[in-house]
């Protein structure tokens, strides 16, 4: 299992939008959708979480997630790139 280091940014809006941890490790290892973000090489991952779509921006490096930023979306934003 990979360690998931947040960024300043990452942290601050977790506190904000109520996200744990254990959400952005299963959004990124068990997605629903996956997509490519900008700038390359970070990743977009979205997962459901009964109502609720995480929406999380990271790098996949060998050793480690990089986690930028993390959202709930709303509805009609689910799974849109």
């Amino acid at each position: 299992m990979k360690p998931i280091i947040l960024a300043a940014h990452a942290k601050d809006r977790m506190k904000a939008r109520g996200v744990n941890l254990a959400q952005i490790r299963v959004a990124i290892e068990e997605p629903h959708t996956r997509m490519p973000a900008y700038p390359r090489p970070r990743q977009r991952v979205m997962r459901d979480f009964g109502r609720n779509c995480l929406d999380v921006i990271y790098y996949d490096n060998r050793s480690h997630y990089y986690v930028v930023s993390v959202m709930w979306l709303k509805a009609e934003d689910r799974f849109k790139g």
